[in-house]
């Protein structure tokens, strides 16, 4: 029924604004998930009187390759 649910939500949206249907991809929840978790985490440490600024970390490829 869940995904009978989706479904009908998709099309619902799809035909109320008139635009190709998009599909998100495999990735687009946990890239969500992520985003929160971030913004979650950031605001804990912010409260506990931190100055937090998120910087992606390149790791260093190992020696020799």
């Amino acid at each position: 029924m869940a995904v009978a649910h989706s479904i009908l939500k998709s099309v619902y949206h799809v035909l109320k604004d008139e635009v190709p249907y998009n599909e998100l991809g495999a990735d687009y929840l946990n890239s969500r998930v992520e985003a929160r978790r971030k913004r979650y985490l950031k605001a804990e440490l912010e409260k506990m009187g931190y100055c937090v600024e998120l910087v992606p970390h390149n790791p260093v490829s190992p020696a020799g390759s």
